[in-house]
């Protein structure tokens, strides 16, 4: 799960929409047709009198057999400059994980997608920004996030939720012992994972510091005497590498200069979801 965010063209947004919304209205009527079935209950032959209905359907109004307008066009292919990157160009993506762009550039005070491209409380699906704008803040970001120092950060502390009584490391040996039994299930692809017992990193970590803080807390059990609200945690500072995220804004800023480029910027927007 995460924000995914892509381009599109539209050659008249609002005969596409409007097509597509009579499409998906006489789609789901369709598939109805059968009193309330659920689909995995209906049989090969009713799912396919259903699927072809809507082909003709979608077909008598100009769409594809899909039901999608062949005037709106997704965008995307790979960055000229780093053609092997997860982001495209007329793509961006941003998990929820700690590793997600708009994660990390937060936990570094910078600005994520939802700040350079000024989404604010807008909750259209599709959307466009204001395209030189955005570019500006791009542009300052890549600058800013270039004069980080590659490193991360995250806490670790008790789980407000946890069964306490469970927990296996009391001390020091019984931490290791408990270490050496994760250890032989690490696999050669794991990144890293927390359980009930602690975080593990089967790759390693190299770690700078280890701090003791406070972080908000959700139950007042878990708060401190004189502190409403917060519960002790250890931060851990760790190096990190900020070159696969700068070369992400840099194709963000290559989206942008394409949209810039067109002769009828005003036709293009995003699909932006999650």
């Amino acid at each position: 799960m995460g924000l995914d965010v892509y381009l599109y063209r539209y050659e008249n947004r609002e005969k596409t929409e409007k097509l597509e919304a009579e499409y998906e209205k006489v789609s789901e009527s369709n598939w109805e047709i059968f009193d309330g079935k659920k689909y995995d209950s209906l049989t090969d032959a009713e799912k396919d009198l259903v699927r072809q209905k809507n082909k003709e359907f979608a077909l008598s109004l100009g769409l594809s057999e899909n039901g999608d307008d062949p005037d709106k066009k997704g965008i995307e292919f790979v960055s000229s400059r780093f053609p092997d990157h997860y982001f495209k160009v007329g793509y961006f993506r941003s998990s929820y994980n700690g590793g997600g762009i708009n994660r990390i550039m937060g936990n570094l005070g910078l600005p994520g997608l939802y700040e350079i491209f000024d989404r604010g409380d807008d909750e259209d699906y599709i959307w466009a920004p204001d395209w030189e704008a955005s570019r500006v803040r791009a542009l300052d970001a890549i600058v800013k996030l270039k004069a980080k120092p590659n490193l991360r950060c995250f806490e670790v502390s008790l789980n407000e939720l946890s069964d306490t009584s469970k927990f296996e490391a009391i001390n020091e040996e019984t931490a290791l012992e408990l270490f050496e039994e994760q250890s032989k299930r690490f696999r050669d692809d794991d990144d890293g994972y927390s359980n009930l017992q602690g975080h593990f990193f089967p790759k390693g970590l190299k770690v700078f510091g280890l701090i003791t803080g406070l972080k908000q807390t959700l139950f007042s059990k878990m708060s401190l005497p004189g502190v409403p609200d917060q519960s002790p945690c250890t931060y851990v500072i760790m190096e990190g590498e900020n070159e696969w995220y700068v070369n992400a804004l840099e194709i963000v800023v290559e989206t942008i200069d394409y949209v810039l480029t067109q002769p009828d910027k005003e036709k293009y927007f995003f699909h932006w979801s999650g």
